[in-house]
This record gives C-alpha cells, sequence and structure tokens, in this order.
C-alpha cells in the first residue's frame, strides 16, 4: 500500500516575501518505516514582477515502491503598496530661489519602486507668497502605489533692493 500522508495540504494564496519554502509532511505507511518524500515545484511568472504561482508535487514513496502523489497550487501576489523609507519634510522656500526638491526613497518587498514628485499650487498668500505642495508617489511594478504630501511655503521675506535710480541721487 502507498504511504498515507496526515498534513493538510491546501491551495494558498500569500503576498509576496511570505514564506513559500516546502512543509514538513506527516506521513506513515503500514508496511515500511521509511517514507522519502519528494518535492518538485514549476513555477510561472504572474501579471508583474513578484507574483508568480508554484505548482508543487510531493511524491511519497515507501521501500516497496508504492507510491503516492499530492499537489498543491501556490499563488504568490503583490498588494502592498511600496514604503517611504525616507520622505522631505515641509519647508520653505524664498520666493527668488531657485527650487531644489530634495529626493524620496522608498522601497517594496516584490519589486523595484518608481518615484514620481508633482508640484501643487494650493493658495496664494498674495505679494509673491504661496503655499505650495509636492505629491511624492511611489510605484511598484504591480500599480501599488502610496504618497507622501510635502508642504512647502514660498515667501518673500527679503527688503527691495534699489540698484540704481536718476544721475545725482544718492541713496
Amino acid at each position: 500500500t502507498p504511504p498515507v500522508l496526515f498534513t493538510s495540504l491546501t491551495n494558498s494564496l500569500l503576498q509576496c516575501g511570505e514564506d513559500t519554502a516546502p512543509l514538513d509532511l506527516d506521513v506513515s505507511d503500514a508496511c515500511s518505516d521509511t517514507t522519502f518524500v519528494t518535492v518538485d515545484d514549476i513555477e510561472e511568472e504572474g501579471a508583474c514582477e513578484g507574483e508568480r504561482s508554484i505548482f508543487r508535487t510531493y511524491t511519497l514513496t515507501d521501500d516497496a515502491g508504492n507510491m503516492a502523489q499530492y499537489e498543491v497550487i501556490l499563488t504568490i501576489v503583490d498588494t502592498v503598496a511600496p514604503t517611504f523609507v525616507y520622505a522631505p519634510p515641509a519647508t520653505t522656500w524664498e520666493c527668488n530661489q531657485e527650487v531644489v526638491l530634495d529626493s524620496a526613497w522608498a522601497m517594496d518587498a516584490c519589486s523595484d519602486v518608481v518615484i514620481d514628485a508633482a508640484l501643487d499650487t494650493l493658495s496664494s498668500l498674495g505679494a509673491n507668497q504661496w503655499e505650495l505642495e509636492v505629491v511624492w508617489t511611489a510605484t511598484d511594478a504591480c500599480g501599488n502605489a502610496s504618497e507622501h504630501r510635502q508642504p512647502v511655503n514660498v515667501i518673500d521675506s527679503e527688503v527691495p533692493l534699489i540698484v540704481g535710480g536718476p544721475a545725482g541721487t544718492t541713496f
């Protein structure tokens, strides 16, 4: 008689990064003390980087060559957005200052991350002053995205400088 499997095997839906190692099986054979377990995996890529399916076959064989096979499918998905490791804090810019954006960094357990920045004017404070917002978006290969919003105040705090005037005028 073939070996008997006492471990429950079920098809599983796993998040990318979760453990996909083969299980330690509880097996028994009526006539043999030794049962050999082999594991064969066939992997199929999913819709995006980090997603895949594993078609796993456990083959149990006893000393007499009796065999039993059990199959399970592990479906690995990526439904979690990247996480910002660093996102620029709120800042203030002088109105005539050259704008240089700081960098944001994000990571994802399943794939590379693309980071985009978009500048949006929220409101005018008058007199060459504004409230802006930089929207940082981190997107992974499966389209999962997270955002960080960085407030930016643009101010005009410098006193005007007179650089010239009519001849003979002193300042």
